[in-house]
């Protein structure tokens, strides 16, 4: 299959608008010894569904614009007024995007992509993003309130785009947040709806009408890959539907209401101001298209499963192994023969996303098309997974079990770690270490396998 038509059908798919004994010295002298690396220009497509919306969304993420709205809205300003104050702005260090309260006391909803990069506090071992609160002046529009809250996360799914937050403590004088009510009835197409988010390329708290457009199952019954299903020979055609179906199923909504990057995890309501959607992705453009004429958001029936549950306690966060990016290649960086690396990235030439080092070399024949197949990929056996910055995280299967049991997070200013996270029976907890180098062969008790992990690095930072 070409990378062209392949790209487009997984695009379709995923789319987003969104220590022991003494440690050895470090594995590179620098301080970021991936600055010079880029990604080789024989780099192929190679992403999964999941691989591919976090790609999407870091590439359409843009810098936090503070300005606020000071128009005055037209049409739909009761919902405006009941809505605008609970909807709040999530920042993290690669973008920002939106939310809204759902309890008085400061839980707020938003997407996962929106916080899998935010700061892990290294206090906790928790990712923490910062919430910025609105309030509703006088002249019917909303402030915003500058100093912003840190929001611990306290429960996520990547299948279904969420993430739950909760204010560290509410706003001085404040005893009571205005929320969000979730509508009782699911809503039907050609129901009038609006939208209420942050756009990158808008201001803050724009508001925006539309209608219900559909609701279906994401990605498997979007019409782009269902077409483009049926339009390839079988054997091309086996490989779509199953990195299709890889992609764990979820219930959307479709609407008439134009999103932009930055609207990521806002609230879409009713006419009563009543929640039936949480916004997560736009249509990519295409030649000859206009994709702002729709926008997809989670179905209110996923909403309200996720919420029945609320932890009592913030939860550490475990990130996928598997690094973003769209293209990746095979590398045998200490020359024998055999590849040893796998390196991900977005375009071929620039700076790469992140590594998969077989340092045991146990993956034996695989090529850069089978870690595009979910049913190949896992061939791969690497021992060390690196994410590059600004949140660096290296990803250590030190026991050779097949998963991860320590994950050091950091930046790449320094590429020293602020938080040490170590699986032990199953159980993740944060263990002490900051300012632990990111990249540590002492990790893994083989000498092979440690020689190997310097061989590399020094290949990769020349």
């Amino acid at each position: 299959m070409s990378n062209r038509i392949l790209v487009a059908a997984v695009a379709a798919a995923v789319l987003v608008g969104l220590a022991g004994a003494p440690a050895e010295p470090p594995a590179a002298e620098s301080a970021q010894p991936f600055r010079s690396f880029k990604l080789p220009a024989d780099a192929r497509f190679a992403a999964t569904p999941a691989q591919l919306e976090r790609t999407l969304d870091a590439l359409t993420r843009g810098p936090w614009k503070p300005a606020v709205r000071r128009e005055k809205v037209r049409g739909a300003e009761d919902v405006y007024a009941k809505v605008a104050p609970a909807t709040v702005v999530v920042r993290t260090q690669a973008g920002h995007g939106s939310g809204f309260l759902v309890s008085a006391d400061g839980w707020v909803l938003t997407n996962h992509h929106i916080i899998a990069e935010a700061p892990v506090d290294p206090a906790t071992g928790v990712v923490t993003p910062t919430v910025h609160l609105g309030r509703l002046g006088k002249d019917g529009m909303v402030q915003l309130i500058e100093h912003g809250i840190p929001a611990p996360l306290y429960k996520d799914s990547e299948d279904l785009d969420l993430a739950l937050l909760k204010l560290s403590r509410l706003p001085d004088g404040v005893q009571s947040l205005p929320f969000l009510t979730l509508a009782a009835e699911t809503p039907r197409a050609g129901a009038d709806c609006v939208v209420l988010g942050h756009p990158s390329s808008g201001m803050l708290w724009t508001l925006r009408r539309g209608e219900i457009a559909g609701a279906g199952t994401w990605p498997q019954q979007m019409v782009d890959v269902v077409m483009t299903q049926l339009s390839l020979p079988a054997e091309e055609r086996a490989s779509v539907e199953a990195m299709s179906a890889a992609a764990a199923p979820r219930k959307v909504l479709l609407s008439s209401c134009q999103l932009n990057p930055g609207d990521s995890g806002g609230p879409l309501v009713n006419t009563k101001g009543e929640l039936i959607g949480v916004s997560f992705a736009m249509p990519r453009a295409q030649a000859g298209t206009n994709p702002e004429k729709f926008a997809y958001h989670v179905h209110l029936d996923e909403v309200k499963s996720f919420l029945k549950d609320r932890p009592k306690s913030p939860q550490l966060y475990i990130p996928p192994s598997w690094p973003p990016g769209v293209l990746a290649a095979l590398l045998d960086l200490d020359e024998d023969g055999i590849p040893d690396t796998a390196v991900f990235g977005t375009e071929a030439g620039k700076a790469p996303t992140g590594f998969l080092f077989d340092l045991a070399q146990k993956s034996g024949k695989i090529t850069t098309a089978d870690l595009a197949r979910p049913d190949k990929r896992e061939g791969w056996k690497f021992s060390l997974a690196i994410h590059t910055g600004p949140v660096t995280r290296t990803l250590y299967d030190a026991q050779n079990q097949g998963q991860p049991d320590l994950i050091l997070t950091g930046t790449d200013r320094d590429y020293r770690a602020d938080s040490v996270l170590r699986r032990d029976k199953g159980e993740w907890t944060r263990e002490e270490g900051k300012g632990r180098h990111l990249i540590d062969p002492s990790q893994f008790k083989d000498e092979a396998m440690r020689k190997r992990l310097r061989v590399i690095i020094a290949r990769l930072s020349k």
